[in-house]
């Protein structure tokens, strides 16, 4: 299976900024047959967005998908550079110039950046072409809570087990969505390789999260005074108190491998 991994990570500053995560497909689907057309359409979607949102007489019209194509498989770099308006210094009242906008794709990086105001707010949007065996293949549904605390853009969970059908990934999802969110967050599906999450020490984490609810929920169950589900909000807000009670317990442990290393 052939993906497209689309993640973006940008704002104001450091601060405030966010990284978020999606997979483009063709004709509905997540496997890739044509790459390069498919990441052309995607930039053509971009362009047209960024055209419409900044205005300029000057500026000359959006290349077509083929042509966008053609220029991925000449490695050219794709550019645009408009003017939004006139910048005015504060203290004179005088109009100095022209803020300047720009959109530049470089197919050699797989990168997009799109700088707005002069640079003020900056996106790059990172695209990442990959070949999963078929086998291997796993969905999960994630929460991705943007920008939880300054200087951190992004920290992502999930709440169930990873499956093999899409259409099971897709439940999962669905049922997540209908969930209030604890914050700004955003939910999508996540596609991955099940040798690589098994080496991945966020995935081991909140799986041991996981199993950890599936033990409260059987308590819980248990108990003929509970009646129903764990609502989600406690779930979810002990999901996040467990896990970051597990790392603080693997830091603990790496100091003191450190200091009897000493």
């Amino acid at each position: 299976m052939k993906i497209i991994k689309i993640t973006t990570y940008g704002g104001m500053d450091w601060h405030d900024s966010t990284e978020s995560s999606s997979y483009l497909t063709e004709n509905g689907s997540y496997d890739i047959v044509d790459a390069n057309k498919v990441i052309a359409s995607y930039i053509h979607s971009r362009l047209l967005k960024f055209d419409k949102e900044v205005k300029d007489a000057n500026s000359s019209p959006v290349p077509s998908v083929d042509e966008l194509k053609q220029r991925i498989e000449d490695k050219m770099k794709i550019c645009l550079n408009k003017r939004l308006q006139e910048y005015v210094d504060g203290s004179t009242g005088l109009k100095e110039g022209w803020y300047e906008n720009t959109f530049c794709y470089d197919p050699e990086d797989q990168e997009i950046v799109v700088e707005y105001a002069g640079g003020q707010f900056e996106f790059h949007t990172y695209i990442d072409v990959k070949v999963i065996p078929d086998a291997n293949v796993r969905y999960l549904a994630v929460e991705n809570f943007l920008c939880p605390n300054k200087g951190v853009p992004s920290v992502e969970r999930f709440y169930s087990y990873p499956v093999k059908k899409l259409q099971e990934a897709q439940r999962l999802l669905d049922e997540l969505k209908l969930h209030e969110d604890m914050g700004r967050s955003e939910k999508y599906l996540m596609i991955s390789d099940i040798d690589e999450l098994a080496t991945n020490s966020w995935y081991a984490g909140n799986i041991t999260v996981i199993n950890q609810e599936r033990e409260l929920e059987k308590l819980y169950e248990e108990d003929p005074r509970c009646a129903g589900d764990i609502p989600f909000a406690i779930y979810q807000t002990r999901h996040m108190d467990l896990l970051k009670k597990a790392e603080d317990e693997w830091f603990d442990k790496r100091r003191q491998m450190s200091s009897l290393a000493f």
